[in-house]
């Protein structure tokens, strides 16, 4: 939730997050191996990423966001998952 809150409305941020290989650690947390506590905090904060950044948006596309967003949104047992999943499908044009 610490990353979500730092880019939130923090272009800066968001932008040191994409830099770092960020948003590709957050979509492999996407996974269904992974708890889903730790998906819902990452698509979290992916709709916080892809919210005004177009350079986050192009990030989560290259590394296979939109597939591992759609999985979130047809599997996830969380209302709160599902919804943000498809906040940030929508972010990235795919709704």
């Amino acid at each position: 939730m610490a990353l979500w809150s730092l880019c939130d409305t923090n272009s800066q941020n968001q932008d040191s997050v994409r830099e770092s290989g960020g948003v590709a650690a957050l979509v492999r947390l996407l996974a269904p191996a992974y708890p889903a506590a730790a998906q819902q905090v990452a698509v979290g904060a992916l709709v916080t990423l892809t919210s005004e950044n177009g350079q986050c948006r192009d990030a989560v596309k290259a590394c296979g966001g939109v597939a591992a967003l759609e999985g979130v949104l047809a599997r996830a047992s969380s209302p709160l998952a599902r919804e943000w999943a498809a906040a940030a499908l929508r972010n990235l044009g795919h709704v």
